[in-house]
């Protein structure tokens, strides 16, 4: 998996809190 600085972390934090199906697509892969 790639790796991320912490504000990018942050942000991806956030988008999947906020129901960004993308992100819980990746997190089931």
């Amino acid at each position: 998996m790639a790796k991320f600085t912490a504000d990018e972390k942050i942000q991806i934090v956030l988008r999947y809190l906020n129901g960004n199906e993308s992100y819980r697509e990746m997190g089931r892969a």
